[in-house]
């Protein structure tokens, strides 16, 4: 088809209008096991301009608790062990919501986060593992060409540069196979700067380069 990058991979599976997450998943091998009968603790709120409520402090932009590259699971992160468990099970916002519709400036998509079912609203790590899954959806062909000329190399560039640093063949091979992903649209702005209030329902998610 004109106009398609030739040497940029799809997978052939059109991606939803929108992604979604929970944390924990039960068993699964990235999530810290839940404590049942946990009670969130009250923690300080910060006052923004907007009116959609409070984000918690943890996920602030600029905090360091969350330090890592959305193109790897956050077990990647180099703190993830020392992190309590408490802490991934605190409220993302003040107020709790059940869900949270998340938009980035790079990005022409909405991430729906779905809150955990035990608690009943989106915790911590129900935002971090969920932002990390919504954007390894599959780009389908249709939305990358819906891209300008320049976007289309910019992005093409990013899937090439995230597949060069896997760790052996195998992985490369896996990566490559499933094609161009959301966080491609980033385009290296890859890291997690945390998260602020945007217009009433929706919650901004703020990268920046990966040095």
């Amino acid at each position: 088809m004109p106009g398609v990058n030739r040497h940029v991979h799809f997978n052939g599976k059109a991606s939803p209008a929108s992604s979604s997450s929970s944390w924990p998943s039960s068993g699964g091998p990235i999530t810290p096991p839940p404590t049942y009968g946990y009670v969130p603790p009250h923690y300080p709120l910060h006052p923004t301009a907007e009116s959609n409520g409070f984000v918690n402090p943890v996920l602030s932009p600029n905090n360091p608790t969350f330090d890592f590259n959305l193109t790897k699971p956050p077990t990647s992160m180099m703190d993830y062990a020392s992190i309590p468990v408490s802490i991934w099970q605190q409220p993302a916002t003040s107020p709790p919501v059940p869900s949270m519709a998340v938009v980035c400036e790079q990005l022409p998509w909405i991430l729906n986060i779905p809150g955990n079912i035990q608690f009943g609203y989106v915790s911590v790590g129900d935002l971090v593992f969920g932002l990390y899954k919504a954007l390894s959806t599959p780009v389908s062909q249709s939305e990358f060409l819906t891209l300008s000329p320049r976007g289309q190399h910019a992005v093409s560039k990013a899937f090439k540069n995230r597949c060069k640093v896997c760790f052996d063949s195998d992985e490369y091979r896996t990566e490559f196979s499933q094609g161009v992903k959301r966080v491609d649209f980033l385009v290296g702005f890859t890291k997690f700067s945390g998260v602020r209030p945007d217009k009433i329902g929706k919650w901004t998610l703020l990268v920046r380069a990966d040095e």
